[in-house]
């Protein structure tokens, strides 16, 4: 006897999911518009007032929404207007980088109060986690006589995270494999630590403050010493199954690719990275020249050189836009985004580097999204941490309507 599958049915959204999404829209409206009342703010969401005002009453017992002033209206009656609390409440922020570790102290308006910076060569996997131990210690140290209210710690890492645990799968620049750092780096303070991958960081960031503002779709890619992207799907943050989605680095630019393994830097980055380019004109020059010695360059001055005729230099880069067309090519048709934004160290070259993409994708796929410089740089990453530990600590919730 066949067994009868039972059918499946929607699951509708409990009462306190809906109280979430009510709560995080009085949010995004006050972080996007800027002081309203409470009658302003139950007409704009469509809600009712006794529901604004809990939402209302429990965000200012929390310190996120404040009293900011009066607003006249007839017969001389004075509304009350509400604005977020940007300057009271603050992020302690950590960008690692391929040669560097960077943490500010940021207001969730995206303000830098306080700003470091260190200089380094990373090297085994426990010395890399001491060095970021004693860094975030001393930011700490240096926030302690503010009278703001620390949210919490955000954390870029370079490298591809697990979800259930907080553990790092793979960071190579920190020779970091199935490395517990979340559990390692939460027993040592008392604040609430969130992680994220770098890439995905500068994503958000240039979501809420920077070049993706009023976006629902959009992709961001970081060229540096490695590659990475960050994916915006209705107006959220796009992990794929396992944590990995975006890691474009390990795209395989060609049939020959398939011969090797990549378990550390991907095929894609190993060739057009920043690292990538200055390592392939080094090999050109001691190939041509018959010269071991090492030469120090930087992709930077590999494109200078291009640009000033280098026949080598300017084959080498233009090998490289081709690499990054097929990467822009595979990116749009896959999730077809609203924009493209170009990040990284390598974004100081756009013109240079994307803007001839478009012309070569021309009559290859359906759609080219336009192409967009980074608008925040550096800060990028920074501005996300704000974004996902504001997201974090306020229940923050996304929904789309079609």
């Amino acid at each position: 006897m066949n067994k009868i599958t039972k059918p499946t049915f929607p699951k509708t959204i409990a009462q306190a999911d809906m109280r979430k999404i009510n709560r995080s829209a009085v949010l995004e409206l006050l972080r996007l518009s800027g002081p309203a009342s409470r009658s302003e703010i139950a007409d704009q969401l469509g809600l009712s007032r006794p529901s604004i005002k809990r939402i209302i009453d429990q965000l200012m017992e929390e310190n996120f929404v404040i009293p900011s002033g009066k607003k006249v209206i007839e017969k001389g009656r004075a509304l009350e207007l509400l604005s977020l609390n940007f300057t009271e409440n603050v992020i302690i922020c950590i960008d690692i980088g391929g040669n560097h570790i960077r943490g500010a102290l940021i207001n969730i308006g995206g303000e830098i109060i306080i700003d470091q910076i260190k200089k380094l060569t990373w090297t085994e996997a426990d010395e890399n986690f001491l060095t970021i131990h004693h860094f975030i210690t001393s930011l700490l140290e240096k926030s302690r006589h503010l009278k703001s209210h620390l949210l919490g710690i955000g954390i870029g890492i370079p490298g591809i995270i697990n979800p259930s645990d907080g553990s790092v799968k793979i960071a190579p620049s920190l020779n970091w494999e199935n490395y517990p750092f979340l559990e390692k780096i939460q027993s040592l303070y008392q604040i609430p630590i969130y992680i994220e991958n770098d890439v995905a960081l500068a994503t958000l960031g240039e979501f809420w403050f920077g070049a993706g503002v009023g976006m629902s779709n959009l992709v961001m890619i970081a060229i540096g010493t490695g590659i990475g992207s960050g994916i915006i799907i209705d107006k959220k943050l796009y992990h794929g199954h396992s944590n990995a989605a975006g890691e474009i680095g390990y795209f395989l630019p060609g049939l020959s690719h398939l011969e090797n393994t990549y378990p550390g830097f991907g095929a894609l980055e190993s060739l057009t990275s920043g690292k990538g380019i200055a390592e392939r004109y080094k090999e050109i020059i001691s190939k041509n020249y018959k010269n071991n010695t090492p030469i120090e360059i930087n992709a930077l001055t590999v494109i200078e050189k291009a640009k000033a005729g280098e026949v080598w230099a300017k084959e080498l880069i233009n090998e490289t836009i081709n690499y990054y067309s097929l990467m822009i090519a595979n990116v749009s048709l896959c999730f077809d985004p609203e924009i493209i934004i170009i990040g990284g160290g390598l974004d100081q070259s756009f013109d240079y580097l994307f803007k001839p993409i478009t012309a070569r994708l021309e009559g290859k796929i359906p759609r080219i999204p336009p192409l967009k410089r980074a608008a925040l740089s550096n800060d990028a990453p920074l501005l996300g941490a704000v974004t996902h530990v504001f997201q974090k600590v306020t229940d923050y919730t996304v929904i789309q309507i079609a």
